[in-house]
């Protein structure tokens, strides 16, 4: 142990540093100075704060130790039993500290970055440890030497610190067994279905065991679904969920309530909780439709998939208003009351992608489309070929490349979103929404530069078949199936101004802004048509 405290530090920050240099130069954008600034000093406070502790909990262990039944031997078998003990231990004590909200008031320090590298790792409070070497006591009371706990204890902490790098991607049949890096992004994702996964050490077997497992798929969005409002300031970093919590408990009397504030899951609240006053008017009046369509309905009708659709015709009703929060409040309910309501499920995943295109920053943008994304995979597991389901899928998909930075991502889901809008057409070769996707596809890798083209076959297998004008022939596909359709219309005319057919989109765009609106956004899309307008009468004048 003595020799690990001088030998493994030093090949952490080496580590840290071949890092952080291959990840601006090949444009990870896994690192942020101010991000890692704030992650190397709640290492510096933390290991401080350790050296104090550690030594004090050294001098417990060996009271205890000395006072100890038994003794077991220090050979071979003695060590397999308490690295398999210690790394059962170190899942259970991760599953606490996101299942307690006093435990994550600490752990959720290290989940607090939107990024994800090897700084992340040494972003833990020491206090942390204080609650961590009090629960491995008992390996001593076991009979384990206080030198052997303490040192399978560092070996299961150094191997987590490996854990957090995008460089190594999966490791074949290791994944089967370890806790890999692929492994520990899903841990560290804020995506719903990521949520409260993969807590190993080193073995990924308990999560498997336990029903805690789940696989990379997507990209994971680093991260807490509440990013923080001060992302850089250690202070703030340190006690903004002490402060939540402090401020949950002065809303409610001290009693069960507040001893369950602070150690129950966290995000539970005391039911019922009294709705604040000044909400809109639309809230009111969405509530009492549905309290009048259940007093109506539920006589005659079963429960389930009648109550979804009802809870769906509200939603529409909200939808129709401009509500789109109060529309996915009835959206979830029905798909709560009946979970095979792809209707409900696709409804919501389109408001969402529709949130997400108006987002005016990426990271929400990311959000907005990966929950669409989720909500529309959910609807496609019922039924595979509702194409409407798989639009919003596709859709999203462009949303979360839109909103990524990272080109790997970007040109992996963008030859996805080429093999869904085809497979949508292979269902129905007149769905208008797939040729535009199509177009859209075609237009925009069109657009790259020879040298961007040259970087995106380093990444991946570059499609040779894209051109403007497959992406014309999609759009004239688009607009005989759906002429009314705005939106369709400025793709076509986007093509043809980057083409220098300047003449040919003057006259679109002009035919554009004529058409009656009927999308939500469709004065968003002609105010865009305009632009577009004056810039291409330039060249013609």
């Amino acid at each position: 142990m003595e020799t690990m405290k001088f030998v493994v530090p030093p090949i952490l920050i080496v580590c840290i540093l071949v890092e952080a240099y291959c990840s601006g130069k090949e444009n990870y954008d896994n690192y942020e100075r101010k991000d890692t600034i704030a992650n190397l000093s709640i290492a510096v406070i933390s290991t401080i704060g350790n050296l104090m502790i550690k030594g004090f909990f050294y001098w417990v262990y060996n009271l205890i130790h000395e006072r100890a039944i038994f003794h077991f031997e220090q050979g071979v078998l003695a060590w397999i039993i308490l690295f398999f003990l210690t790394d059962l231990q170190f899942y259970l004590f991760h599953l606490l500290g996101h299942k307690s909200r006093f435990f994550w008031a600490m752990h959720v320090i290290h989940h607090s970055s939107q990024k994800f590298n090897l700084t992340t790792a040494i972003r833990t409070p020491f206090i942390n440890s204080s609650f961590r070497f009090t629960s491995l006591a008992i390996f001593i009371v076991l009979g384990f030497s206080p030198t052997m706990v303490m040192t399978v204890d560092a070996l299961v902490l150094t191997y987590a610190f490996f854990q957090h790098t995008e460089f190594i991607k999966k490791l074949g049949w290791i994944e089967h067994i370890f806790n890999t890096p692929s492994h520990h992004r899903v841990h560290h994702a804020s995506d719903e279905k990521y949520l409260d996964k993969n807590f190993g050490g080193i073995l990924i077997l308990w999560d498997k065991l336990f029903g805690t497992f789940k696989e990379e798929e997507e990209h994971p969005v680093y991260g807490i679904t509440k990013p923080l409002t001060k992302p850089h300031s250690v202070i703030h970093i340190l006690t903004h969920e002490w402060v939540d919590i402090f401020k949950d408990i002065r809303k409610y009397p001290l009693g069960l309530d507040s001893l369950r504030l602070m150690f129950a899951r966290p995000g539970w609240r005391p039911l019922p909780v009294k709705e604040k006053p000044g909400n809109s008017a639309i809230h009111f009046y969405a509530k009492a439709a549905l309290l009048i369509t259940t007093l109506i309905v539920v006589p005659v009708k079963s429960q389930g998939q009648s109550d979804a659709n009802d809870l769906i015709a509200i939603g529409i009703q909200a939808e129709n208003s401009q509500d789109d929060e109060v529309a996915l409040q009835y959206y979830h309910q029905a798909f709560r009351k009946d979970p095979r309501s792809t209707n409900a499920l696709t409804r919501a995943s389109w408001l969402m992608n529709r949130q997400a295109g108006r987002a005016k920053n990426k990271y929400v943008m990311f959000i907005k489309a990966d929950s669409a994304r989720h909500l529309a995979m959910l609807a496609l597991r019922h039924n595979k070929q509702e194409t409407d389901s798989r639009l919003a899928y596709t859709v999203s998909l462009g949303m979360i490349s839109k909103a990524s930075k990272n080109p790997t991502e970007k040109l992996r889901n963008a030859m996805l979103i080429r093999k869904e809008a085809e497979l949508i057409l292979s269902i129905d070769s007149l769905c208008g929404p797939a040729h535009y996707i199509l177009a859209k596809w075609h237009y925009e890798l069109a657009k790259l530069t020879w040298l961007e083209r040259l970087a995106c076959k380093t990444l991946t297998e570059f499609p040779e078949d894209i051109s403007f004008e497959r992406s014309l022939y999609h759009y004239e596909k688009a607009i005989r199936l759906r002429p009314d359709y705005i939106l369709f219309q400025y793709g076509k005319a986007a093509t043809l101004y980057q083409k220098g057919d300047f003449i040919a989109a003057v006259s679109v765009l002009e035919h554009a802004i004529k058409l009656p609106s009927v999308e939500p956004d469709d004065h968003v899309r002609k105010a865009q048509c305009a632009s577009l307008l004056t810039e291409s009468k330039k060249f013609i004048q």
